[in-house]
């Protein structure tokens, strides 16, 4: 082995070098003069220890400034301790966090929200599937979970229902919804036990805030559903959780035409429910009029003051403020009381709570409040014992009843009156709350396979409110056959109340324009008050003019066009409309005379060619649309000219029709003797005829005339349809009798919006003739002077006959 070299290098000597003992540093571990020298001699085994050596194999780089010593170490250290330190800092401030991991999911796994606090709903009359019982909220940082529970499935069967969350900025105004801002509008929505669909709207703001056009969609958001339960998620980036800290959330279910809405709560657990009650109508003291019932949800509540809507002065004593309203327990009870010292007898006050100041108990955390109930009315002394419009319905005691519809409870009419002691009077009761309207002007339906037909025009956005409408029809001279055929009498005054959400939005007053056929809007004093299911209105005398046997008919009226008519209280004023009435069509048949025409109208969808076209033509109408109908018997056609008031906006896809029960014989489907006739909308000129086959319409018709003509024509911003029909194909011969009767329905479907406008009846059916109205072949009618001279001719002549048969 070389002596120089061992099994791991230098070990203690040298073999070339002697050892020298002046040297005062010596050698140590093998190497000379190196203090703290090699270890384990030269080998490159783990490199220098305290030396020079080799790490790794490699030698070290001497620092240029000489041996490296501890201090430096120690500014090494210290400065990348100090970089590690900007960057953690730097990195809180501006990098992305690590997600919070949420135990929430959209999942239809409802399980994490058992530790969640619950707000109850009150089990009301609805279908369990429109019944709210349930709901939660939980929040995080830049999303809110919400949770709801219905009495049944949520989202059952073959019908579409919603599920919505209200969302309300305290600090802006938005579109209403039963006394509540909606400034945010998340819906859920679904069939067959399944979501099928969410979006947000925004309201993008409107001065008419029930103007539904305002909302623009912001996207969809997550959402599961299972049983009776359904859960969403809402993100800071769709609604903006975060800007606004004081956001009021209220959910609400909808099925149909019933909707349940909850209470509103904010993001502080906590929520406070009012129902106020009216005590009297009339008062001579300090009396408690109004009972408050609070209830606090999801946590004791205290409340601090209340905010009144009140007209018409005295003093408003309140209980003792603050007080506590405890959590779980049955509803507190608190009186209001009004002082009405200084108020002369007769004065008329109003009073209606509209807010509270509270919190949660122990804390300074707001709680909003949800206010229902009536405001009270009353009068400092006795009720007047006339006739007033104020809201307290006492002068109504014998309303003409009407029957149950299959209709929205806010327009089935169950009992309507009219008084005219001096200035007209009007009462309506409805099954529901009256002028309530819908949460949207919209019904989601199960789409169907689309076919290839061309999609309509954009439209410019309109006025779109989910209002209900009431219609006062009056026929101020019974002798007299001026104005619109509707209902069984013929109205030259016609009276309009829109509304929603229990509020009038407007009054119109109109007069019938006998040259035009159209209502000509007119200025007058025109007063209504409502509450609950009940309103009344009143005109001044001056509007009606001279009255002589006055009778009024009512129409409710919602935002799909579904109408409730009054059957009518007196005779109708045409001897014909009473005649020939077996068998019935609809249960409230429409009905008309058929009056002989001056001149031939042209068919081209124009109802006024010449400004006289349709002189002597009848003319009828409901809220959806008009008409003048007349006939000629030189050629023996009948001739009708539509106007769909209703329908604003033009499409191919639009279409109008015509139907005929010839022989008068209704059914539940249509006959061979049945007749329909049909062209699109837009300027079609081509006339389709339908004949009946017993159980349905065939979609030719080999009987009906060659002559039958029918055009439309958009213009004025209504669509507008035009028939010339034969007589055979009205009432089945070329020569009726006086007084024959034919069935007689319209329908005209407005493409755009997907609804139905009809008349002939409350539910006009094209498949079921027992749904349509009449159209009558006059009885000629005597001119008074040919009733004048009658006697002398008629007299003289019996006489003679009288002298002949003497014996």
């Amino acid at each position: 082995m070389d002596p120089d070299r061992g099994s791991r290098g230098l070990v203690s000597h040298s073999a070339a070098v002697p050892r020298n003992p002046s040297s005062s540093r010596g050698w140590t571990n093998g190497a000379r003069g190196r203090t703290n020298g090699l270890v384990e001699s030269r080998g490159r085994t783990n490199g220098l220890v305290h030396g020079i050596g080799f790490t790794n194999g490699v030698r070290l780089r001497q620092s240029k400034y000489g041996i490296v010593a501890p201090a430096d170490y120690r500014r090494v250290v210290a400065f990348i301790a100090a970089c590690v330190l900007v960057m953690v800092v730097l990195g809180y401030f501006f990098g992305t966090p690590e997600p919070y991991r949420s135990p929430f999911a959209v999942d239809g796994n409802f399980s994490e929200w058992a530790s969640v606090p619950t707000y109850t709903d009150p089990v009301e009359a609805l279908p369990p599937s429109a019944d709210l019982v349930a709901f939660k909220l939980h929040a995080e940082p830049g999303r809110l979970f919400v949770y709801g529970e219905t009495a049944g499935p949520i989202f059952p069967g073959t019908g579409v229902s919603s599920f919505y969350l209200l969302i309300d900025d305290p600090s802006r105004r938005g579109y209403t919804v039963r006394d509540r801002d909606v400034d945010f509008l998340a819906e859920v929505w679904g069939w067959g036990g399944q979501v099928r669909g969410t979006v947000v709207r925004q309201w993008t703001g409107d001065p008419d805030r029930d103007n539904a056009t305002a909302f623009r969609s912001s996207g969809a958001f997550d959402a599961a559903s299972a049983g009776s339960e359904v859960e969403l998620m809402l993100t800071d980036t769709q609604v903006g959780l975060d800007s606004v800290p004081g956001w009021r959330f209220a959910p609400a279910v909808r099925l149909g035409d019933d909707l349940d809405i909850g209470a509103t709560v904010g993001r502080p657990l906590g929520a406070l429910v009012v129902e106020q009650l009216p005590l009297t109508s009339s008062i001579a003291s300090p009396t408690p009029v109004l009972e408050l019932r609070l209830q606090a949800l999801g946590g004791s509540v205290e409340v601090r003051s209340f905010l009144f809507n009140h007209t018409g002065g005295g003093s408003i004593l309140t209980p003792a403020l603050p007080f506590i309203v405890t959590a779980g327990q049955p509803p507190r009870v608190e009186r209001i009381t009004l002082d009405p010292s200084g108020l002369p007898s007769g004065s008329f006050v109003s009073l209606r709570l509209v807010g509270a100041d509270a919190v949660a108990a122990g804390s300074s955390d707001p709680v909003p409040a949800t206010m229902t109930g009536e405001a009270v009315r009353l009068y400092v002394g006795p009720t007047p014992s006339g006739y007033v419009v104020d809201g307290l319905f006492l002068e109504w005691t014998a309303p003409v009843l009407d029957p149950a519809d299959p209709l929205p409870a806010s327009i089935d009419l169950r009992g309507t009156a009219f008084a005219v002691p001096a200035d007209a009077f009007f009462y309506v009761h409805t099954a529901g709350s009256i002028l309530a309207g819908a949460i949207l002007p919209e019904q989601r339906t199960i789409p169907v396979a689309a076919g290839n037909g061309t999609p309509p025009a954009p439209q410019p956005p309109r006025r779109n409110a989910a209002e209900d409408v009431l219609d006062i029809y009056v026929d101020t001279d019974n002798r007299d056959s001026v104005g619109m055929a509707v209902g069984g009498i013929v109205a030259n005054r016609f009276l309009e109340v829109r509304g929603r959400n229990g509020r009038v939005a407007s009054a119109t007053l109109y007069v019938w324009n006998n040259v035009t056929w159209r209502w000509d809007p007119s200025i007058g004093r025109f007063d209504v008050a409502l509450a609950g299911s009940e309103l009344e209105a009143s005109a001044d005398a001056a509007f009606f003019g001279p009255m002589n046997g006055p009778r009024a008919v009512y129409a409710m009226t919602d935002w799909t066009h579904r109408t409730d008519l009054t059957d009518i209280p007196t005779p109708a004023s045409a001897p014909t409309l009473k005649t020939q009435m077996s068998p019935l069509h609809s249960p409230v048949p429409d009905e008309i005379n058929v009056t002989s025409l001056v001149n031939t109208p042209v068919i081209d969808g124009n109802c006024a060619t010449s400004a006289d076209e349709y002189l002597g033509a009848s003319v009828a109408s409901n809220p959806a649309l008009s008409f003048a109908i007349g006939r000629r018997d030189d050629t023996q056609f009948l001739y009708v000219c539509i106007h769909v008031t209703l329908d604003t906006t033009k499409s191919p896809n639009d279409w109008g029709e015509v139907i005929f029960d010839t022989k008068h014989d209704g059914g539940g489907a249509p006959q061979t003797d049945d007749r329909l006739l049909y062209v699109f909308g837009n300027g079609d000129t081509t006339v389709t005829t339908w004949q009946g086959n017993g159980v349905g319409w065939d979609a030719t018709c080999g009987s009906c005339d060659s002559g039958d003509a029918g055009a439309s024509r958009y213009a004025g911003g209504v669509e507008s349809y035009e028939f010339k029909v034969r007589y055979t194909d009205v009432w089945s011969t070329l020569t009726p009798s006086p007084g024959q009767t034919a069935g007689f329905a319209i329908i005209e479907y407005d493409f755009n919006l997907g609804v139905l406008h009809t008349w002939g009846g409350p539910t006009v059916d094209e498949n079921i003739p027992d749904t349509w109205g009449h159209a009558f072949y006059p009885i000629p009618e005597f001119p008074m002077v040919v009733l004048g001279v009658l006697p002398a001719v008629v007299i003289p002549l019996l006489r003679r006959r009288g002298r002949r048969v003497a014996p």
